[in-house]
């Protein structure tokens, strides 16, 4: 994808709704589907079994998404701070 496809992406989904979005991102990830590599999906479906066994057997602490998302929305922001700091200004 070139710069300017994406620029020009992020500038139609920031105009979405989240609901919309969502709409969206599972509309493409659909179809995504009639490409993928059979191989590819059978390990994926293990790990996701695998996952699920853990998780029911409470084998694993789940984390709220909130939390999750508040976590990603720092680093990236700690990220972004990095690229614009004076020393890399300069």
């Amino acid at each position: 994808m070139t710069i300017v496809l994406k620029k020009r992406a992020d500038e139609l989904a920031s105009r979405l709704s989240l609901k919309q979005r969502i709409e969206f991102a599972e509309r493409l990830m659909t179809g995504i589907g009639k490409f993928a590599n059979p191989e590819i999906e059978k390990v994926w479906n293990a790990e996701i079994k695998s996952r699920l066994d853990e998780y029911r057997a409470g084998k694993v602490k789940t984390i709220p998404s909130a939390q999750v998302h508040a976590e990603i929305k720092q680093r990236l922001n700690e990220i972004q701070t990095r690229r614009i700091s004076p020393r890399r200004a300069a």
